[in-house]
């Protein structure tokens, strides 16, 4: 699937950028974070992300209703947003915010 970013914090940290506010969030986070992103970049549709259990993709209910998460870890996780690519007919996933398990952390 296509990932993009739509918080340019985390798309930063993606690439290995830091920033006032990514700075202080631990290394081994980080490289979870990638991990992370990297899979979901390897997933070939939103059926698949289901059947991978270490992700616990869900959809979201209350103020988040509409979008999606998955874990990073057991206390982090990804909101996401998927949407149709009309041109390339396929999805794609909008990475809005890493969370401390609702507490918004970037």
């Amino acid at each position: 699937m296509i990932v993009l970013f739509e918080n340019t914090d985390l798309e930063d940290l993606f690439e290995g950028k830091t920033n006032r506010k990514t700075k202080k969030i631990d290394l081994i986070l980080v490289r979870k974070f990638i991990k992370t992103v990297k899979l979901l970049s390897y997933i070939e549709s939103v059926q698949k992300l289901s059947q991978h259990d270490g992700l616990n993709f869900e959809a979201l209910k209350g103020g988040h209703k509409g979008k999606y998460s998955v874990r990073i870890d057991s206390r982090y996780r990804l909101i996401l947003r998927i949407e149709n690519d009309t041109i390339l007919v396929d999805r794609i996933l909008i990475i809005e915010e890493l969370t401390d398990h609702y507490k918004r952390m970037i």
